[in-house]
């Protein structure tokens, strides 16, 4: 019976916002996208192999369709904190190992 509590509160104002954890998820996603996108332009797989591990891990347990990390408090920092370090690598790398355009 506790356990229901506890599910039940979860989305209702209790101890997390659900509709929160959904959007955590998709900019998650969104990130993860970008990766590809970044690994096309020709930043090395492995400046990007950090944060594909953090994105394994958080994929790892889905809770009702999100990240089980994204559940728990500090979700959006974790997600803030990836996306520094994805513009970071972007600035960074991009002259450096960006393929040249071809004519």
């Amino acid at each position: 019976m506790l356990v229901v509590a506890v599910f039940s509160s979860l989305g209702g104002g209790g101890l997390v916002d659900s509709g929160t954890v959904y959007v955590l998820q998709s900019r998650a996603k969104a990130l993860h996208t970008r990766w590809v996108y970044m690994r096309d332009n020709g930043i090395p797989e492995s400046e990007l192999l950090r944060l594909e591990q953090d994105w394994t891990a958080s994929q790892g347990r889905i809770v009702f369709g999100a990240g089980g990390v994204f559940w728990l408090p500090g979700g959006a920092e974790r997600i803030a904190g990836c996306q520094a370090r994805t513009d970071e690598i972007w600035t960074r790398d991009l002259n450096r190992f960006r393929l040249p355009l071809t004519h």
